[in-house]
């Protein structure tokens, strides 16, 4: 039987289409902190080529995550009762799950979480306006985090539920697998979104047809044996998307941008990250810092980026570290630098290299492991496990789309050379040189 709904008010998704929310949700739904995530991309870069992806934002995904939460508990075994409590803990955990997210997501907390910002363990410290133990909020109860708005989730939800709720989103708890693990709710939504928005699929029939095949039974997530089907094509359609989002040069090059104005502004202590900076307050911000900052800010907003001379891939993970340290990179940079200037003068008398780092580590391709209705455990898929160290050209007069233009033998000749470096670097012979725009061809 239908369930009737005597509040008429909707949600209208791309993906999923008319969203009924209950009186409890629409009671939070206007709160500062869920609010701003309509200022917050589900992208980690305002993308300058994948259009369709470049400005959803975190509160659409949230909307999202929250309906497949739903269907997901209306489809629950009926010999494995809920309570109303549980239920609603659940759901408030699916909508606020991302609510801690920082402007541009992942890129900025790749940097500061050397400081220990964590967007899902610091949950419950920015709904209560509380210092978290391991990174230092310069915040306070009252302190402004919207439009000049303050907290208000806090006054409508108890302390106690809201710790219940940040366990869940860590993944602990009866609950916590559905939202936190290696295939959960947030990640089947997300990456469908994403992957509608962009053009890969054409509709959210299969991440509503998986929500309703899983649950919890004795503290493991649980799958119906007839959609092992939909597991798998979530898994290709995570793998396209993800291509797209880490090797396309576009992407790669706006990432090392952004990170680079970060660490510049780092750098000059005139940058305080405030976890409730929206995408264009943290630009505004960074702008403002210094003429340098403002400049790759200016052309990062033109779409004036930096020229791509290749992108490489390395098993060696765990060199990383070398990569994201700033003062060491600072110095492989200008490694490169010297050299090219050295060896291919003129034309790059003046040549200023950027190097940037992406770990791809379960994230183009992530196995999953899991229980069937059956007793049965199918793995699917394999994890990745690279490297990817992207390198750049800060010229102007060598940008995105200048440095296309150059003779395919001159850039050859570049590559090569800068490969050599990296492999020296890494101490890795079987360095792999990434075909610039393949990723566009994977099936």
């Amino acid at each position: 039987m239908k369930k009737i709904h005597k509040n008429k008010r909707y949600v209208y998704d791309p993906l999923y289409g008319i969203i009924y929310l209950p009186d409890f949700i629409w009671d939070i739904i206007h709160s500062p902190e869920l609010q701003r995530l309509r200022e917050v991309r589900l992208c980690n870069i305002n993308s300058l080529c994948l259009t369709g992806g470049a400005n959803i934002n975190r509160y659409e995904h949230a909307i999202g995550t929250y309906h497949l939460a739903q269907e997901c508990l209306n489809s629950w075994p009926p010999l494995n009762p809920i309570s109303e409590k549980e239920r609603k803990l659940f759901l408030l955990a699916a909508l606020l799950h991302d609510m801690a997210s920082a402007a541009f997501g992942h890129s900025v907390e790749y940097i500061e979480s050397k400081e220990g910002f964590d967007h899902e363990k610091a949950f419950e410290y920015v709904a209560v306006g509380e210092k978290g133990e391991s990174y230092q909020y310069k915040s306070a109860t009252l302190e402004p985090i919207f439009f000049g708005m303050t907290r208000e989730l806090s006054s409508k939800v108890t302390k106690e539920d809201l710790e219940a709720i940040g366990k869940i989103i860590i993944g602990k708890g009866r609950f916590g697998p559905l939202i936190n693990s290696t295939m959960d709710l947030d990640n089947i939504d997300n990456v469908f979104r994403l992957a509608y928005h962009i053009g890969l699929v054409k509709s959210g029939e299969v991440p509503l047809k998986l929500a309703k095949s899983l649950w919890i039974e004795n503290g493991k997530l649980v799958l119906n044996k007839e959609a092992v089907y939909l597991v798998e094509e979530w898994h290709k359609v995570r793998k396209k998307l993800y291509l797209l989002l880490l090797r396309n040069p576009e992407e790669f090059s706006a990432k090392c941008m952004l990170t680079e104005a970060i660490e510049l502004a780092k750098a000059k202590d005139l940058f305080s990250f405030s976890w409730h900076d929206v995408d264009y307050e943290l630009l505004q911000k960074l702008s403002e810092v210094s003429s340098e900052t403002s400049v790759i800010i200016s052309r990062l907003m033109k779409g004036i980026l930096y020229g791509c001379i290749g992108i490489f891939s390395t098993t060696k993970t765990d060199k990383y570290k070398i990569f994201s340290d700033m003062s060491r990179r600072r110095e492989l940079e200008d490694e490169l630098t010297e050299m090219m200037r050295s060896k291919f003068s003129p034309r790059f008398k003046s040549a200023m290299v950027a190097i940037h780092p992406i770990i791809d580590v379960n994230k183009t391709e992530r196995q999953v492991c899991i229980q069937t209705d059956d007793d049965q455990v199918i793995q699917i898929g394999k994890s990745s496990n690279r490297l990817l160290i992207g390198v750049f050209l800060k010229n102007v007069d060598l940008d995105m789309y200048k440095i296309n233009t150059l003779p395919n033998n001159v850039i050859s000749r570049i590559r090569h050379e800068i490969s050599i470096c990296i492999s020296n670097i890494l101490e890795d012979e079987r360095l792999e040189e990434v075909v610039l725009y393949d990723e566009i061809k994977c099936e």
